[in-house]
């Protein structure tokens, strides 16, 4: 049975109610159209002002296909917000096998990896996935070279190809 989600959530909790249809609930929809601050659309688009993102890549991570679907200006509200506004259209949408833990477990993986890698967006991946500790660091180095990642890459620079490699070959290694 498929499910369609068509909402107007306020702009403050966009993240986490995005979070919880994608990754944390038992029944995913197949489609969302949601209307949300402009600026928090274009970060998940990946627009030329912000880029590759957190946020982006964990929605990516879940959406074949996320859709600009129009602007909605201030003026048409009232009182009217201080902010503009857009409508995306969120479409196939990974589900989750029922009964089985193999995707959320992939999904909690990703999701603490790339929380890490974009600990810092403005410095190094290897330096925010160590946090601190030198014999890591050294490890994600060899890591990054055997992929063929730059060591000096910040976390927007890497695909979301380059995440999925780096958490499978670290998941071998440890």
């Amino acid at each position: 049975r498929e499910s369609v989600v068509i909402a107007n959530i306020p702009y403050y909790i966009t993240s986490p109610i995005l979070f919880r249809f994608f990754f944390y609930l038992y029944f995913t929809p197949s489609e969302m159209v949601i209307l949300m601050q402009k600026e928090v659309g274009d970060k998940i688009r990946e627009t030329k002002e912000f880029g590759r993102s957190y946020f982006s890549l964990t929605c990516k991570r879940k959406c074949s296909s996320i859709k600009e679907c129009f602007k909605v200006a201030a003026g048409n509200f009232f009182p009217p917000p201080k902010v503009e506004s857009t409508v995306l259209h969120f479409s196939n949408i990974l589900k989750k096998n029922p009964g089985s833990n193999t995707q959320s477990g992939a999904d909690d993986r990703f999701l603490s990896v790339i929380s890490k890698g974009f600990a810092h967006p403005r410095k190094f991946v290897v330096s925010n996935l160590a946090q601190g500790n030198s014999v890591q660091k050294n490890l994600y180095i060899e890591l990054f070279k055997e992929l063929g990642i730059s060591e000096q890459a910040r976390p927007a620079e890497l695909s979301m190809e380059d995440w999925e490699r780096v958490i499978e070959k670290n998941l071998k290694n440890t």
